[in-house]
């Protein structure tokens, strides 16, 4: 078979089975293949932006970090674009009995097979009649161009395939189960994540910020001086609280009870009382022992008459005798 032919769909089925693909599948991968390379056997897909660098008639895809691992099972995009039976091959293994068969999902003919319930080994009729009757080399080629040399291998690689599936329900038979998520989708869900996140910190340090921005400026006092003018429950709650204009300690609270005059609450209304009368109590104590007190204390007369008295001493002079009796007593 030479390179660079363009095959029916006919000799896809036979290039399928000479190199020991599952007969029943044959058809259907025929099928693929003419809407993937429509036939082409040196078809080329290189296009970055979708994460392709697709080799062949079942376009075995090598971008990125698929070209070690294809290079390592199936040769090198050169050699497989070379050889159809290493395509054959290459598509025999990643179908693998069935399950792969997920490897194609989004091709024209897998939709169609997929719409028709997943028929297990559709006759190579009823894949025709989902090509629109075209076995020939005229068949769709899904966009894919074939143009090119792989030679040098894929050029500018940097993603990968986001068309793997990653998780899907388990098959039944050969036939695979539904695909839940794709390498796309995780990226999708990842990005979707960190940007929730940036966004919920974000929030964060806005409100954090404007936090202590209305700390450190006067907005605080201009709103507790406005709040204390309304009329109402309002205004009464910020009155009682005395609309922290004055910090808890300060020399302007310290002392003097709360800013509107009203009593401390840690000091009740007879505190004053008991210590006016200990006061008065100590000032007629210190005049018993010491004598008269005035704004200037006793005079000097008095101030020995009581000392005299204090030491039982005689005090001479008119009265004297009711001064000695008194003198006598402890005072």
């Amino acid at each position: 078979m030479a390179t660079g032919q363009t095959l029916t769909f006919q000799q896809i089925i036979d290039l399928w089975n000479a190199n020991g693909g599952p007969p029943g599948w044959a058809p259907l991968m025929a099928g693929i293949a003419m809407a993937e390379s429509g036939g082409s056997t040196v078809a080329l897909n290189n296009t970055p932006a979708t994460g392709d660098y697709s080799v062949g008639l079942w376009q075995i895809n090598y971008y990125n970090g698929l070209l070690a691992s294809r290079t390592n099972s199936y040769g090198s995009p050169a050699a497989l674009q070379a050889d159809p039976n290493l395509q054959a091959k290459a598509a025999i293994s990643l179908l693998g009995g069935g399950p792969g068969i997920t490897n194609w999902k989004g091709d024209a003919t897998y939709n169609k097979w997929q719409s028709a319930g997943s028929p297990s080994n559709p006759s190579a009729a009823t894949v025709l009649a989902w090509l629109g009757g075209s076995g020939g080399s005229s068949g769709s080629a899904s966009g894919t161009t074939a143009t090119g040399s792989a030679a040098g291998g894929p050029s500018g690689v940097g993603g990968n395939d986001l068309s793997t599936c990653v998780l899907h329900a388990p098959g039944f038979l050969f036939l695979s189960g539904p695909c839940f998520l794709t390498k796309g989708g995780v990226k999708w869900l990842s990005g979707m994540a960190a940007i929730m996140a940036g966004t919920v910190i974000g929030a964060l340090g806005v409100v954090a910020l404007a936090s202590v921005g209305f700390q450190a400026s006067g907005a605080k006092k201009a709103v507790n001086k406005a709040a204390r003018l309304l009329p109402g429950p309002a205004g009464k709650a910020v009155k009682a609280t005395g609309g922290g204009s004055a910090s808890k300690g300060s020399p302007r609270t310290v002392g003097l009870g709360s800013s509107t005059g009203a009593p401390s609450p840690s000091k009740p209304k007879t505190a004053g009382r008991i210590e006016s009368r200990q006061i008065e109590r100590r000032y007629r104590e210190t005049e018993r022992q010491q004598g008269p007190i005035g704004p200037r204390g006793g005079s000097r007369t008095s101030t020995r008459v009581a000392r005299d008295q204090r030491q039982g001493r005689s005090i001479p002079g008119p009265g004297s005798a009711e001064r000695r009796r008194r003198a006598q007593q402890p005072f």
